[in-house]
């Protein structure tokens, strides 16, 4: 996953801005219940399996309480 996160931040130049969970950074976040590399279908239904969104810093959905 580094790829797709912290050497994606390098790339575009936006190291510890983007890629990171950190205060400052934009942080977009998915908890889902389950593992969708194995079963896409967690993602339909309404988000259902999805526990939490965070878009950009900010939690959209906390279902972790």
């Amino acid at each position: 996953m580094e790829t797709a996160t912290t050497t994606a931040a390098k790339l575009c130049r936006m190291k510890g801005e983007i890629g990171v969970l950190a205060p400052g950074s934009y942080a977009d976040l998915l908890v889902v219940d389950g593992d969708p590399t194995q079963d896409p279908t967690l993602f339909q239904n309404d988000g259902q399996a999805l526990r939490a969104i965070m878009r950009s810093g900010r939690f959209f959905k906390n279902e972790l309480n």
